[in-house]
């Protein structure tokens, strides 16, 4: 079993450094190869550079459409 969590809107700001006031549960889900990505326009809007993702975070282009694509690839989506 694979888990992603992607955070969109306000949610991207529990990816933040500095903003994060649960960075250490999103370290010890990453440690269970749990996988977190940020959505690259949300953070743009914000005015937060990339680079202020929390570690192991991935950065893409637009939250909303990296959940359609891995549907597309057989993934379920739950919220």
């Amino acid at each position: 079993v694979q888990i992603l969590v992607v955070a969109y809107g306000p949610g991207v700001r529990h990816l933040l450094r500095g903003e994060s006031q649960v960075a250490e549960r999103v370290a010890s889900l990453q440690a269970y190869d749990i996988e977190f990505v940020a959505c690259g326009t949300t953070l743009d809007t914000l005015g937060v550079a990339p680079e202020e993702a929390l570690d192991g975070v991935q950065v893409v282009q637009n939250g909303l459409p990296e959940i359609v694509e891995r549907q597309l690839m057989g993934w379920v989506h739950l919220r």
